[in-house]
């Protein structure tokens, strides 16, 4: 009887298998530091966040030539201020995790066609520059809560 019992637990766990603790995304360091630039500043006029960022928290890396991006569940930095032509490197599994420029609100997914950042499922490495500046927001297609930030081209 005891066989069974454990062949029972075992069939019943096989599908969470590969749903190791491992594989949960980790909170964004960006989120952290929009909510210290809050605290820091509660009377400051409140500007709107673009995929969980703000220009204000995003990592600068303004007057460098370019800026790697780590893409995954890892992704770092989720939000950069760069210079007009600074080349910004996306890398990771675009298979996996398919990079999209666009935003996303609540869980509402919005593609922009004019974003520079390419939309892609394949490859391993992306390159986005452009002169124009703006906040260029992107997200994974498979993971957009996880997965979403931008780039802000700041003059």
């Amino acid at each position: 009887m005891l066989a069974y019992r454990s062949l029972a637990l075992i069939v019943m766990s096989l599908p969470f298998a590969g749903c190791a603790a491992d594989d949960a995304p980790e909170p964004q360091a960006a989120d952290a530091a929009v909510l210290a630039a809050d605290a820091a500043a509660p009377d400051a006029v409140d500007v709107p966040l673009v995929n969980r960022c703000s220009e204000a928290a995003a990592q600068d890396s303004t007057g460098m030539a370019a800026v790697a991006v780590r893409w995954g569940f890892d992704l770092a930095p989720s939000c950069v201020r760069v210079s007009p032509e600074t080349a910004v490197t996306f890398s990771g599994d675009f298979s996996f995790h398919p990079l999209v420029g666009g935003t996303v609100v609540g869980m509402v997914l919005t593609p922009d066609a004019a974003s520079p950042v390419p939309s892609t499922s394949t490859g391993t490495t992306a390159v986005v520059s452009t002169a124009t500046p703006g906040a260029y927001g992107f997200y994974c297609a498979s993971h957009p809560e996880a997965m979403q930030g931008v780039i802000y081209v700041v003059p």
